[in-house]
């Protein structure tokens, strides 16, 4: 049993974190999914429709069950979200290293060590040469990195649900799969 102490300070907490509740904050939080559009799923975009469709056929198969297009269809879709994500990290990244203004304003601590650090030429070798070309400053590429650090781990949670969307669909055809040639043998 609670105190009336407790049960009053956790109608006080609850009170606090009910959400916004003015017009201005109630849009803001309305909009909250709205900067990428990746929380939002691929079968949502007709734009995908067609190539879901395509991808779908190739790995079901020209032959295949209403079952196993379904479930070929679930696969396609999971991964053309897990490709979506992944070009929409990539074209933030590419799009601030091409921001000749792009500035941090306060660097933080990690920030000022990896600056010296390339300038021991540490950074010389970034694997993508599309991005080393984008580089115009020394110490660009940090900036970019660590400016964009919070933005790029909300979409590496977004890549990360949809790997497993991805894993258990296919997973579901692989068995679905099995089981028709289990069928077809044992007849």
């Amino acid at each position: 049993m609670s105190s009336d102490r407790r049960t009053q300070a956790n109608r006080a907490n609850a009170q606090a974190s009910t959400g916004p509740r003015t017009a201005t904050g109630k849009a803001r939080a309305s909009r909250n999914a709205q900067r990428h559009g990746l929380s939002l799923p691929v079968l949502a975009d007709p734009a995908w429709s067609e190539d879901i469709k395509t991808l779908a056929r190739k790995i079901a198969g020209d032959d295949a069950s209403a079952e196993r297009s379904e479930l070929a269809a679930s696969v396609a879709a999971a991964h053309i979200d897990v490709m979506r994500i992944l070009h929409a990290r990539y074209h933030v990244v590419a799009q601030a290293l091409k921001d000749p203004k792009y500035r941090r304003m306060t660097p933080t601590f990690r920030e000022e060590k990896w600056l010296r650090e390339y300038e021991f030429g540490i950074f010389d070798e970034l694997p993508d040469p599309r991005l080393r070309e984008t580089i115009n400053t020394p110490g660009k590429f940090v900036k970019v990195m660590s400016g964009l650090a919070e933005k790029l781990a909300a979409m590496d949670r977004y890549e990360r649900r949809a790997r497993s969307r991805r894993k258990f669909a296919v997973r579901a055809f692989d068995t679905a799969c099995a089981e028709a040639i289990r069928k077809s043998v044992s007849e």
